[in-house]
Formats: structure tokens, sequence, C-alpha cells
């Protein structure tokens, strides 16, 4: 809900003009909007000796849709078991996010499920000190809507199958 105020000092304000409907002595109106999308009004003001101030024209966005993330990775990965994977090194994980309604924000990761950071850029698996992580990432629009979070366990792999031969 927005509030419109008619104010005038001079001779005192004496409508306020909604839509090019006005109403006598009413000076405060309020502007609900209860569905998503774009919503366009105007209003303008009147005082008591017949003055009536330039419209302004407004356009509220209404969007309750959080946005959409998904991961990839530079070199693909082995799915092993519900949202578990198995990644060779070096490779690198890059988030990709839109939104339909304000425009995305940023993304967040983070690595126990409560503390969020702002992703900055790629996360370098190489860069890990440790064989097993995992990864929970959402995507924030510029109203403030969080995607529900989203999590990647990924089990690092650094050395490549062992030969031997028997005879």
């Amino acid at each position: 809900t927005l509030e419109a105020v008619a104010l005038d000092s001079g001779s005192g304000a004496q409508a306020l003009i909604s839509q090019d409907r006005g109403e006598k002595d009413v000076t405060k109106k309020d502007f609900k909007f209860e569905t998503a999308g774009e919503h366009q009004f105007s209003v303008k003001a009147q005082d008591f000796v017949g003055n009536v101030s330039d419209t302004i024209f407004y356009s509220v966005v209404i969007d309750d849709k959080a946005p959409s993330s998904k991961l990839k990775s530079a070199q693909a990965m082995v799915p092993l078991a519900d949202q578990t994977f198995l990644s060779s090194l070096p490779n690198k994980l890059e988030f990709e996010a839109e939104d339909q309604g304000v425009g995305l924000q940023h993304v967040e990761v983070s690595y126990d499920g409560k503390n969020y950071s702002k992703l900055s850029g790629a996360i370098d698996l190489a860069t890990w000190n440790v064989a097993q992580r995992t990864v929970y990432y959402r995507a924030v629009d510029q109203l403030g809507n969080v995607e529900e979070v989203k999590k990647m366990t990924i089990h690092l792999r650094d050395r490549g199958p062992k030969v031997g031969l028997f005879v």
C-alpha cells in the first residue's frame, strides 16, 4: 500500500485527484496493490483557490517471485547420489541466475548453510583444502526476494586410476 498526500501551505489543499477523479476534502489516498506485475497511476492536487498541481505519474512493480539459479562446472562432474557429485581437478563452479520481475541483485553462497556471502566470481575447486564440501547457494532479486536454498555436495578426486600389471 502506498499513501499519497496533498499539502498546500498557502490556501490549503482541497483535493487529491487520482486518475482524473477528485473528491472534495480528501487530501490522503491509499493505493493498494494486490496482484503481481506493473501498476501505473497518477496523482495531482488542487488547493482552495483553484490552483492545480502538475500531474505526477508513478509506475509500481510488484514482484513476489524469487529468482532462480543453477550451478554449472567448467569440467563435467559425475553424479553419485542425491545432489552429490564427483569432480576432478582442476575445475571451477559458476552460477547462472535470472529473475523475471525486477531483476537479479546477486547470488549468495555458503559452506555451512547459515552464513552466506555474495558471490564475486567462479569458485575454483583447486583452492579447497578438504576432499569433500557442500555448497549452498541462492539468488536474490532487487526487491530482496530470496530463492529457496539449493545445495550440492562435491567430492574431489585429484588422482587418476592406478594401473598395475599382473602375470
